[in-house]
């Protein structure tokens, strides 16, 4: 790798913002874009989410590192085109649970690993999964809940969802959920926390 690369993946790291800023601009005049993807921007993701797997950095810095990251794809999307992958996921909070940072944070997760992502918001019915599935055939299908008392109502998603498409994959994750009750509910994946999102769906989309 490049000494640019290296600085550059530094620079999202430890959250330079000002200097990121400045070598957005030349950047691409130097890489393609899935160089500099591929050598910069996923191993910068990824050692933030190791940094909060390992309890190093807390959700605050995480959340701020997310929003660079996301800045830093919009910059280089913007100059040199996108660089998503061929996977299409659809995110959504269960109806009844109103919390959805979690589910933004995911979000985030995903777009910067060049995910194309439809965040459908909270408060989503089965039946709103199931369209939603019917008309854009997503590849996986991603459900949270942070509230016991709507954690059947995924079970219920999921299962509407099977009776629409065996082809989606479909991962669940929340407060209130683990591995154990997701293989109950039907789910193909979970993921505990952004730290092993990436990994955890590599593995659902697999199956």
């Amino acid at each position: 790798m490049s000494d640019l690369l290296v600085e550059f993946k530094k620079m999202i790291v430890e959250k330079r913002r000002g200097e990121l800023q400045a070598m957005l601009l030349s950047l691409p005049e130097e890489y393609a874009l899935p160089v500099i993807f591929s050598q910069a921007v996923y191993p910068a993701l990824n050692e933030v989410r190791q940094l909060f797997r390992d309890r190093r950095i807390g959700l605050p810095e995480l959340i701020l590192s997310l929003d660079l990251v996301r800045q830093t794809v919009e910059g280089l999307s913007n100059q040199s085109g996108s660089p998503e992958r061929n996977q299409h996921v659809v995110l959504g909070v269960i109806e009844g649970d109103p919390h959805d940072m979690g589910k933004n944070i995911v979000r985030d997760v995903y777009r910067g690993y060049g995910f194309r992502v439809t965040d459908l918001g909270k408060n989503l019915s089965r039946d709103r999964f199931v369209s939603e599935v019917r008309e854009r055939k997503p590849d996986l299908v991603g459900i949270s809940t942070m509230m016991s008392t709507t954690v059947d109502l995924v079970g219920g998603a999921i299962d509407s969802i099977r009776k629409e498409s065996q082809d989606v994959r479909i991962m669940v994750g929340g407060a209130f959920l683990n591995r154990e009750m997701a293989g109950r509910l039907g789910a193909d994946g979970y993921a505990e926390s952004v730290a092993t999102l990436i990994e955890e769906t590599e593995a659902a989309l697999g199956k």
